[in-house]
């Protein structure tokens, strides 16, 4: 019925979409109010961020919780709400989970997800009357326990997979998916809420071995914000009972351990020679301010930055140079010509002799592996001359199969071996020359190592009897010898 030649801006509300490409350092900026403290940094206002207050009616069980695993879970916070009634959510929450790509299921259901957009907390909804005993468990999974997710399809689960369960059986999959049988549907009346902090690690390396990747894991294994906790669980639970109704039971906040926050010791003319730019001490100052983090300790030429917790990706100065360049303008960074001066003949070079030893190892007939410079503990301690105090763990890592620095190229060079052998490639002349890393300074922190490997025959391109000649210690022996 609309006139013919009208605007069709009248009939169709105006609407623009960004799509961000967030790099992985900056989990921080999954989420709507991390975008909005960005660009508040960038233009010098604050932000305002969304209402969160319940006023609880009842006391919740201190022991609805129990956390197995501190470790791997250092903190779950839980709240229940009753007599709700679950429906579908108003128009306009059901238009901005379309407007990111994301179907409407119920008003509760969809409260989660937008609080997870919103504020980048992962949340999930259990149907309290479907939890046996009332309680949440979080503990590892039994070897070859099994649990049905939410998208049917049923996984056999081991230890390095952290559950959440109740007094009977896992309910979902810690910090990646629920599980089919407890979630909210139309005929809940009783909601238990969760709200939790999960290790990046654990969830990295199940999320990769289930073959599961969702919203909520994609966050969590980058690393959620500590603090958000309690505050994406406050904000679900007021917009559950304003569109859904019901009563609140206070929060259990079960928090085990805190991930330390050191001040990060800041020299401003350090920043200004970084970045080559003339900034004053007190602009450097207002930038971190306008990025949320606390200044503390100022004195001539300098002053102690303390991250906050969605930050954990500032740990050294040089990242607060960067944050200083990004926010001051890389634009205004001047270019500078540069002069080159030569540093002497390349045989003085410390990694001539390095090239000088891969070639002659390559002359002997031997082909290079290159494997990387982390192992699992079992594989970092297949060379019997290191113990567990020699091993260096990683801060951070990518999976449980790469907690470690290597301490020898021993365990690389077996699996090469292993690898070549399983796939019917027995006659191998193999080398590598790489560093290997130590915690214990006696042995060396950090040094270059050389191991070969020979198995299999000698001569399989020759015919004769010569063809079944086997690799032996003497072969060994000559190589290391020319």
């Amino acid at each position: 019925d609309a006139p013919l030649g009208s605007s069709f801006i009248e009939y169709m509300k105006a609407d623009t979409s960004y799509d961000l490409e967030i790099t992985p350092n900056r989990p921080d900026l999954l989420s709507h109010v991390g975008i909005a403290r960005e660009i508040a940094a960038l233009s010098g206002v604050k932000v305002k961020y969304p209402s969160q207050s319940v006023s609880p009616k009842s006391m919740i069980p201190a022991d609805t919780v129990e956390i197995k695993d501190s470790e791997l879970c250092p903190r779950y916070s839980a709240r229940i709400i009753r007599n709700v009634k679950v429906g579908e959510s108003p128009e306009w929450l059901k238009q901005r989970l379309k407007s990111v790509g994301l179907r409407p299921i119920n008003n509760v259901v969809d409260i989660t997800n937008f609080v997870l957009l919103e504020l980048g907390q992962p949340l999930h909804a259990f149907d309290l009357s479907l939890l046996e005993g009332g309680k949440i468990i979080v503990r590892r999974a039994v070897d070859d326990e099994k649990i049905i997710a939410l998208d049917g399809k049923e996984y056999k689960l081991n230890r390095n997979n952290l559950v959440i369960c109740d007094v009977r059986r896992p309910v979902a999959l810690a910090g990646i998916m629920g599980g089919e049988h407890s979630g909210v549907v139309e005929t809940t009346k009783d909601v238990l809420l969760e709200s939790a902090y999960f290790k990046p690690s654990n969830i990295r390396s199940s999320s990769r071995e289930l073959g599961i990747s969702s919203d909520s894991s994609y966050r969590f294994e980058r690393g959620v914000d500590f603090d958000m906790v309690v505050n994406a669980s406050d904000r679900a639970a007021a917009l559950i009972l304003e569109l859904a109704g019901g009563e609140a039971t206070e929060m259990l906040d079960v928090c085990l351990s805190r991930p330390e926050i050191k001040p990060i010791a800041c020299r401003f003319e350090k920043i200004r020679r970084l970045l080559g730019v003339g900034i004053t001490d007190v602009e450097i100052m207002e930038i971190f301010k306008r990025l949320e983090l606390g200044v503390s300790d100022i004195a001539y030429g300098s002053c102690n930055v303390i991250p906050t917790s969605f930050r954990g990706d500032l740990r050294e100065e040089a990242d607060l140079a960067e944050e200083v360049a990004r926010i001051h303008g890389l634009d205004k960074i001047p270019l500078v010509a540069l002069s080159a001066v030569a540093g002497g003949s390349f045989k003085k070079d410390a990694y001539a002799v390095v090239e000088e030893a891969r070639n002659q190892l390559i002359a002997l007939g031997l082909d290079e592996a290159m494997n990387y410079s982390y192992a699992d503990e079992k594989a970092a301690l297949a060379d019997s001359r290191y113990g567990k105090d020699h091993l260096l763990a990683m801060s951070n890592p990518i999976s449980h199969e790469s907690a470690f620095m290597r301490p020898s190229l021993l365990s690389g060079m077996l699996r090469t071996v292993e690898h070549n052998i399983s796939r019917k490639n027995t006659d191998l002349a193999v080398f590598e020359l790489g560093t290997v890393y130590s915690a214990d300074a006696k042995a060396g922190e950090e040094k270059l190592e050389c191991c070969i490997a020979l198995t299999g025959r000698k001569h399989p391109e020759r015919f004769s009897a010569e063809k079944g000649v086997l690799y032996d210690f003497y072969d060994l022996k000559g190589v290391l010898e020319s």
